[in-house]
């Protein structure tokens, strides 16, 4: 637990137990969902933990510099989003970081601004890959958030975050 990062720390004003979340970090960047919550009571004893970090991240993440630009990664995820000829990446602002983030305007890509940065990301393998973690709103019903690798260009995850969906209900 030697680099992490306090995200979230509130007390319920109902019943006094506080929360507090943890990020896990390696070389100042995020381990994707590496997230530890624990709440507190009052007296400071431990009412519960939930742990999602990654044990012995160090030794399971090999590559630690990436090789793929920022932008070869939205065009990875935008060729497998079936978005190719949409338009390219045009960078509006480079926030930098350990975790190199950069943040591409909407264009044709998307419909709102496209957020990159680096993260570290276990695989169901238990290695853990250096990837670049973006998301891309493809219309008004999707959200997509997407992990690169971020030396081969190969989509590791993606997941669709539907925002609007309608249907129909029909009586039994």
């Amino acid at each position: 637990i030697a680099e992490t990062v306090v995200t979230n720390q509130r007390t319920n004003s109902h019943n006094g137990v506080t929360d507090v979340s943890f990020q896990q970090q390696l070389d100042g960047i995020d381990v994707f969902a590496g997230v530890l919550k624990v709440n507190i009571a009052p007296d400071g004893s431990i009412l519960s933990v939930s742990n999602r970090f990654v044990s012995d991240v160090a030794s399971k993440a090999r590559v630690r510099k990436p090789t793929l630009s920022a932008e070869a990664a939205v065009l990875a995820a935008a060729r497998a989003l079936g978005l190719e000829g949409r338009g390219a990446p045009q960078l509006k602002e480079e926030l930098g970081g350990p975790s190199r983030k950069v943040v591409f305007a909407p264009s044709g890509l998307s419909k709102r601004d496209i957020p990159v940065r680096l993260v570290y990301l276990k695989r169901g393998n238990g290695q853990v890959r250096l990837a670049w973690d973006l998301p891309i709103e493809t219309d008004q019903e999707h959200y997509w958030q997407v992990q690169v690798d971020a030396v081969t260009g190969l989509v590791l995850q993606r997941r669709n975050y539907v925002l609007n969906h309608s249907y129909k209900v029909y009586p039994i």
